[in-house]
């Protein structure tokens, strides 16, 4: 096996695509808005409330945000990289998640209720409000599916042109070679961001300790087998490190010992130090802003 080409030995693509009704709509250029000029404006208007919507555009950012936890990067605008442990789970995981939208969009698309959301949008819009913004079938506006990918140079390919197969394919597992580099640093990068907020928080005592500030470790812990799936050995090193010092803590214990907070603060920062010198480029160390929980 050539190198590159181990990649989809280790796991495979997928490419999700969920749509929704925004249920906005901007305002026409005659409406007037105060005495301001409505070149100057660009308004909107809700088309519903109406709390199933919601719930759609809730569910799809779940699944942005599940995919983002368990898949690695691919450079390639809207797939991921699934490894082969996780694709029954990630599979899985999606099948309820369509299954519960399409209930939701079976159930706002009644014409009964359809008609409510239209009414409702009616009332509080008054003199804005347009039939024709709504869609004439709701369904329509909605589409929840994924497929799984593998890529390769097609082999008919071969026989138009051997000299010109020969070349896409080298260009193609160099491609290939470099999408795992990129898996294998963007795993290190997460790891890193982890390890530094804890330091950054850890370090002020001052500094609110939020459940999430152990919990993202565990998620972390519990997926790292199955996403190091090209088997980095320096990253698996420190990730063990880490596991055995955070083993039984919880966010409680850095509230009330300031003994386990400065000795876990110290063991983090050689880890941190370790990381930035010895496994990231500098072009992918990029700290993110701490999430709120």
């Amino acid at each position: 096996m050539e190198k590159g080409e181990i990649l989809f030995e280790k796991g495979v693509l997928c490419a999700v695509s969920i749509s929704t009704w925004s249920a906005k709509r901007k305002l026409r250029k005659d409406v007037q808005v105060d005495d301001t000029d409505p070149n100057w404006v660009e308004a909107a208007k809700r088309l519903t409330n109406e709390e199933s919507i919601e719930l759609l555009w809730k569910i799809r950012n779940e699944v942005r945000n599940y995919l983002n936890s368990i898949a690695l990067p691919f450079p390639v605008r809207g797939m991921v990289f699934i490894p082969k442990d996780l694709v029954k789970k990630v599979d899985e995981w999606l099948e309820k998640k369509k299954a519960l939208f399409n209930s939701l969009v079976e159930e706002i698309s009644k014409p009964e209720n359809y008609q409510q959301i239209k009414e409702a949008g009616k009332k509080a819009l008054g003199k804005n409000f347009r039939e024709e913004d709504y869609p004439k079938d709701l369904r329509d506006a909605y589409n929840f599916q994924w497929q799984w990918i593998v890529l390769d140079v097609p082999e008919r390919l071969k026989k138009f042109d051997y000299y010109l197969y020969e070349r896409e394919r080298e260009k193609y597992l160099k491609q290939l070679e470099k999408a795992k580099e990129g898996m294998i640093l963007a795993l290190r990068q997460e790891f890193y961001n982890l390890v530094h907020r804890l330091v950054e928080r850890l370090s002020n005592p001052r500094n609110v300790f939020r459940d999430s500030l152990v919990n993202n470790f565990n998620n972390f812990f519990d997926l790292f087998e199955s996403r190091n799936c090209f088997n980095d050995e320096k990253l698996k090193m420190l990730v063990s490190k880490a596991r055995r010092l955070l083993n039984g803590v919880q966010a409680d214990d850095f509230r009330n010992d300031e003994v386990l907070r400065e000795k876990i603060a110290k063991d983090f920062q050689k880890i941190e130090k370790v990381i930035d010198k010895n496994l990231l480029t500098r072009t992918r160390k990029v700290l993110l802003p701490e999430e709120e929980s």
